[in-house]
């Protein structure tokens, strides 16, 4: 375990901003919606988004509850809905053609938020009760995967959330908790995951991740208004940060058809504003720098 040390930023990468939402857009989450399209959550908005490879978006589906988690299935999406904090939360089926289908009922989530795939199963973070579940779509069933102390907050009064990001790359289940600014890991296989839970690093106040397959973590820091990678020696590098567009990042995900791509969704800083309007909320692409 140690606790993350920030380099300065990374030059050998380029931010360029795809798709923006007028100020006051919290877009939360996002998954790849084929050739070159991306599904993102608003939350705030109650809906969820489609992005054409061009930066011009629409509203896909329109929600009664705010939508958070997302994760690709072919055609489309699964989306976590539900009332913030609150009983009455659902897995839905999002896509162009087949509209919104209910996978599941999910009674007992109160604050559904990153998801990941593990197998056949659906992990899903929930950020008030510090625990993770597993949720299989095809049964509709749900099960307490991971229950914690350090999943959740460390002050029950905080605004910050819990256990938050959830990534599954190479056997390994990574999870930020961002109250107490900790990335978590263990094994995806394990028999008792809360007998394997490990401290990667501390003072990190992560919101959701990606990995890649040289074994970096890239994480959005949220209020920290950047977005970070994690080389698997355990340095922190800033990627992306404020000038870059990054206000208020939410989340990251690489993209299928060029994995040495990321894409990000920020909120315009609109959680933590420090002093300055909040901006709009963004898309944004993050490339290796051609030289």
């Amino acid at each position: 375990m140690e606790v993350a040390a920030m380099t300065a930023l990374l030059p050998h990468f380029d931010t360029a901003v795809v798709a923006e939402w007028p100020p006051g857009t919290f877009v939360e989450n996002l998954a790849p919606g084929g050739r070159g399209r991306w599904l993102v959550t608003l939350p705030s908005h109650r809906r969820v988004d489609v992005v054409q490879p061009d930066g011009a978006h629409r509203p896909l589906v329109e929600l009664p509850h705010p939508a958070t988690g997302i994760a690709p299935v072919p055609g489309g999406a699964l989306v976590l809905t539900g009332p913030l904090g609150e009983a009455g939360w659902r897995l839905l089926r999002v896509g162009s053609e087949a509209g919104v289908q209910e996978v599941c009922e999910l009674p007992d989530l109160r604050f559904g938020n990153g998801v990941a795939w593990a197998g056949d199963e659906l992990l899903v973070a929930d950020s008030a009760l510090g625990a993770v579940f597993a949720v299989d779509p095809g049964s509709g069933r749900a099960r307490v995967w991971l229950h914690h102390e350090l999943l959740a907050r460390q002050d029950p009064r905080s605004p910050f959330p819990g256990v938050n990001g959830v990534s599954v790359h190479a056997g390994q289940v990574h999870l930020t908790s961002t109250d107490r600014g900790l990335l978590l890991r263990c094994p995806v296989d394990a028999a008792n995951p809360a007998a394997e839970v490990e401290v990667v690093a501390t003072g990190v106040c992560g919101d959701d991740l990606a990995a890649t397959d040289d074994g970096a973590l890239w994480i959005a820091t949220h209020t920290g208004d950047s977005v970070v990678r994690r080389l698997p020696g355990g340095e922190l590098q800033e990627v992306a940060g404020v000038r870059q567009g990054a206000a208020g990042a939410t989340a990251v995900a690489v993209d299928p058809e060029a994995p040495d791509v990321l894409y990000a969704t920020t909120n315009g800083g609109m959680t933590r504003p420090r002093g300055r309007a909040p901006g709009p909320g963004r898309l944004l692409r993050i490339s290796p720098r051609v030289r």
